[in-house]
């Protein structure tokens, strides 16, 4: 997956040198460029596909580079985005500075090509491992639970007066599972588990986890409401119908379900 960098800086010669080193990594970075934390942000609003990555200086007109992290943390999209400062000054009262506002990590300038290029690599790796982190959160958890875990480190237990649960099970699916390989095994669940997740969204449904071939999904919860009843049934129908035509499918293609 490529990577797209957003490099602000107000010296022309500074923002070439930088682009120049990204544009000859192995990876194929897309860059653009800013001249000053207002141009950058200007730019971003734009853009409908986030940075994963800024590199920015730090001493700019208009709008600095520690100006710039600070607007970065009030806009949603852009919250965690790792942003690697550059500075001249890296004193320890100046670095903290700059990561108390927010900086992931800087680079001293001038700007050493291998010094870049590794510290570039290692912030989008770790923004992806992140990324993967919180996906997996989801997967597992309710959004609600997964992002105040995600805050606070714990999640405070809640009680519903009203919630109805589905649970799925593949009747005869061991029998099924002999006569398929272990990759085949797990892309027939991941297809029939993408359709029940799509169902589940439809009627407002919360995935709570899947075991083996069973599926667990509730309504009612995260967000209380009366209609969750309905709502479960109606789920259920639509995966058993869902069911039926798929079932369907793979016999016309001669395919073993």
């Amino acid at each position: 997956m490529n990577a797209k960098i957003l490099v602000v800086d107000d010296e022309a010669h500074n923002l070439a040198v930088i682009t120049d080193y990204l544009l000859e990594a192995e990876e194929e970075y897309e860059i653009m460029e800013a001249s000053n934390g207002r141009e950058a942000l200007d730019l971003i609003a734009q853009e409908t596909v986030p940075f994963d990555l800024i590199l920015t200086d730090w001493n700019m007109p208009v709008v600095d580079g520690l100006q710039l992290i600070k607007a970065l943390k009030d806009l949603e999209a852009y919250k965690e985005t790792p942003v690697i400062m550059q500075t001249a000054n890296t004193d320890d009262k100046r670095l903290k500075q700059a990561f108390d506002g927010g900086a992931m990590d800087y680079i001293k300038k001038p700007v050493s090509h291998l010094e870049l290029l590794a510290r570039v690599r290692s912030s989008i790796a770790l923004m992806r491992e992140k990324r993967k982190t919180e996906q997996l959160l989801l997967n597992i958890l309710p959004a609600e639970t997964a992002y105040e875990l995600k805050e606070t480190g714990q999640a405070t237990p809640k009680h519903y007066d009203l919630v109805t649960v589905l649970f799925t099970d593949f009747k005869g699916f061991t029998q099924i599972a002999e006569r398929l390989t272990p990759q085949q095994v797990i892309e027939t669940l991941n297809e029939c588990f993408l359709a029940f997740d799509e169902i589940c969204d439809k009627h407002g449904l919360e995935k709570i986890k899947t075991i083996g071939d069973s599926y667990m999904c509730a309504g009612g919860l995260p967000v209380p409401n009366a209609t969750n009843p309905v709502d479960v049934v109606s789920a259920g129908l639509e995966m058993q119908a869902w069911m039926s035509e798929w079932q369907k499918t793979k016999k016309t293609k001669g395919e073993a379900v």
